[in-house]
C-alpha cells in the first residue's frame, strides 16, 4: 500500500516538474501532464528566464575574474618591486656596517699616528 500511495497512486499531489524554475503548481499525479502540456510555453519561459540570469552571472563572474586577475598581477609586481628594494636596502646596510668598521679603524690609525707623533716629540 505505501508503495502504491509513494509511487503510482494517481491520486498522490505532485510539484510541478518546473518547480526549480519557478513554477509553483501543484496537481494530482494523474493530471501533472495536462499541467506541463498546457503550460510548456509558461514552463519555456521560466527556463530561458533562467537562463537569462545564469549568464548574467557567469558575465558577472567572468568581470569579478578579470578584475580579480589585474589585481593579482599587480600585486605580483608590487611584490617584485619589494623585493628588488629589500635586497637593495640590504645591500646598503652591508655597505654601511663596513664603511662604519674602516672609518673605526681610520680613526683608531690616526689617533695611533697622533699619539706615535705626540710621544715622539716630546
Amino acid at each position: 500500500v505505501n508503495d502504491h500511495l509513494e509511487h503510482s497512486c494517481c491520486l498522490q499531489v505532485v510539484k510541478c516538474w518546473f518547480e526549480s524554475f519557478g513554477c509553483n503548481h501543484k496537481c494530482l499525479k494523474s493530471a501533472i501532464d495536462d499541467h506541463l502540456t498546457s503550460n510548456m510555453k509558461l514552463h519555456f519561459d521560466l527556463v530561458i528566464k533562467s537562463f537569462d540570469a545564469l549568464q548574467q552571472n557567469i558575465r558577472q563572474y567572468k568581470e569579478e575574474i578579470n578584475k580579480l586577475n589585474l589585481e593579482n598581477e599587480t600585486f605580483k609586481v608590487e611584490l617584485q618591486l619589494k623585493s628588488k628594494k629589500d635586497e637593495e636596502i640590504s645591500h646598503l646596510k652591508q655597505q654601511l656596517d663596513q664603511y662604519q668598521k674602516d672609518n673605526i679603524q681610520l680613526i683608531s690609525n690616526q689617533a695611533c699616528l697622533y699619539f706615535y707623533f705626540c710621544f715622539n716629540l716630546i
